[in-house]
């Protein structure tokens, strides 16, 4: 920090006292490139590769069939839907017919991406080629309502729409490391966007429908890992671990006990999740 940050952060009288979040232009975040850079790289139809809080993103403008199909085939993904990211609710709206549920969710602290209703004709087909609903997000980082914000600027008569997928190479791990990122993604990115803020853990986005008027996990990642959740009954030393039946699904996931909480947590996946029968011990080693 700089020395008028470091004097805020330290004094209980301040209302940046001890806040994490640092925008100062002295000290703050980095970027390796300029929004307006990025962004006309996007509408240029550029797929971007944008770090982000929990790893980096494959960005590429959601009405551009051709950096659709591009960013398809370099990452090897023929048909499997794209997320596609908006500003907010109003832009969300112009894209997919949502119930109050539906909002309720987009618009949650934890910002999952939401399978929903699309509207024909709003977006490019190649988003989720033969399906009738996709996947929308509202911006969730400050880089990313900045950066929608300038794309919006150059075109004030409809919300930008940004397709945005998780950027690592079919099969890996997520991407979050600034070098990793310029070694393995230089094949399927046209422009790498790293800052200087260490990402300690890799997090993909939660992906969330409404079933019945209620919220369902397709994937729980980004916003609900690690979460508390309460027991029925106290933990003992012999329930270190303890997996919910409804989570066999997730690929890795923990759950440690602290008196009457249960903390779960899906961790990174490498190879094959799934034994062949049972729990393979080593997924829930602390």
């Amino acid at each position: 920090m700089c020395r008028a940050c470091a004097s805020d952060y330290i004094d209980p009288e301040n209302r940046r006292f001890h806040a994490e979040p640092v925008a100062c232009p002295d000290c703050g975040p980095s970027l390796s490139h300029s929004i307006a850079e990025i962004a006309a790289r996007l509408e240029g139809g550029a797929i971007v590769a944008l770090k982000g809080i929990g790893g980096f993103h494959l960005l590429c403008d959601a009405r551009n069939d051709a950096a659709i199909d591009l960013l398809r085939l370099r990452k090897a993904r023929d048909q499997k839907p794209f997320a596609v990211m908006v500003a907010g609710i109003e832009a969300a709206r112009q894209f997919a017919r949502l119930s109050e549920a539906e909002e309720a969710l987009l618009a949650s602290p934890a910002s999952p991406i939401v399978v929903v209703e699309a509207r024909a004709g709003a977006l490019s087909n190649l988003i989720a080629p033969g399906l009738a609903r996709i996947g929308l997000m509202l911006a969730y980082a400050p880089l990313h309502n900045v950066l929608l914000d300038e794309l919006a600027c150059h075109s004030p008569h409809r919300p930008a729409a940004l397709v945005a997928t998780s950027a690592n190479p079919g099969g890996e791990p997520l991407v979050a490391d600034n070098a990793d990122a310029e070694r393995r993604l230089a094949a399927i990115a046209d422009l790498i966007v790293t800052h200087d803020r260490d990402i300690t853990v890799r997090a993909d986005d939660s992906v969330m429908q409404v079933i019945d008027g209620a919220p369902a996990f397709i994937r729980r990642a980004r916003g609900f890992r690690a979460r508390a959740g309460r027991s029925r009954r106290g933990w003992t030393s012999g329930d270190r671990h303890r997996r919910r039946p409804q989570e066999h699904y997730l690929r890795h996931t923990w759950a440690r006990g602290l008196s009457l909480a249960a903390y779960r947590r899906p961790q990174q996946c490498r190879g094959d999740p799934f034994p062949a029968r049972g729990d393979h011990p080593s997924l829930f080693n602390p």
